[in-house]
This record gives structure tokens, C-alpha cells and sequence, in this order.
């Protein structure tokens, strides 16, 4: 039985400083601790409810290729988010939209191909929120 609140997704990036730069400068995501030793860096990042940690690179039986993953963060305004990461120049793959399944989200990708959506409540019976 899960008895503690926090929950933590850790990918482990092929271009560990490009996928920093995304969640912290790109996203905003505020950090939690980093690391550095030789061989081994990581990022943690406050996500919401949660965490996203991010860890270089391995290789061989340490890396396991899985992109069949997305992230979903919510957000009061999907919309003037979208806005402000446009701004900044990061792509939108999928522009802010109501969705059948009780959200309103947009979506970005990042460097390693993840699916980052940010979405609202638009209807919680729904979105399983009522």
C-alpha cells in the first residue's frame, strides 16, 4: 500500500544538460537538489503533487529506451501558459484545446521525445475529478 503523498517520475535523458535547461528555463520547473560525480548527474525538479528527476544517460543494461510515457502537469490557465512558452520560443507540438475527456491542455515535447502536456479541469465528472 502507497502511504506517502509524493510521486516521482525519473527519466534518464540522452542529452542530460539539454533536458535541464528544458524543465528549468523552458518549463520553469523550480529545483528541488542536483548532482554531479563522475558518471552520474541528476536534476530534481517540483512538479505539482510531485517530482521529475532527471539523470544522465546510461548505457548498455542501465538504459532502457521507453517513450510510451507522458507527463501532464496542471495548470490554472492552459492558455496564457501556452502563450508564455511561446514567448520564449519553445515549440507547441499540440496547440490548447478542449479535449472529450474533461481538459483543456496543450502539449510540448521534450528533448527526448516525452510528451509534456499542461491541462485544466474543464470538466471533472469527466476528467474522473467529480
Amino acid at each position: 500500500m502507497i502511504t506517502e503523498s509524493d510521486f516521482r517520475v525519473i527519466i534518464t535523458s540522452r542529452d542530460y544538460r539539454r533536458s535541464v535547461v528544458f524543465y528549468s528555463d523552458g518549463l520553469e520547473l523550480p529545483v528541488v537538489t542536483s548532482w554531479e560525480e563522475p558518471g552520474s548527474s541528476g536534476t530534481i525538479f517540483k512538479a505539482g503533487g510531485g517530482t521529475i528527476e532527471v539523470v544522465s544517460g546510461g548505457s548498455g543494461e542501465d538504459r532502457i529506451e521507453c517513450l510510451n510515457i507522458r507527463l501532464a502537469l496542471r495548470t490554472a490557465d492552459p492558455d496564457g501558459w501556452c502563450n508564455h512558452l511561446r514567448q520564449k520560443g519553445m515549440t507547441i507540438r499540440d496547440e490548447p484545446a478542449d479535449r472529450p475527456w474533461g481538459y483543456r491542455r496543450f502539449v510540448v515535447q521534450d528533448p527526448d521525445g516525452i510528451l509534456v502536456s499542461f491541462y485544466t479541469v474543464t470538466d471533472p465528472a469527466a476528467a474522473g475529478h467529480g
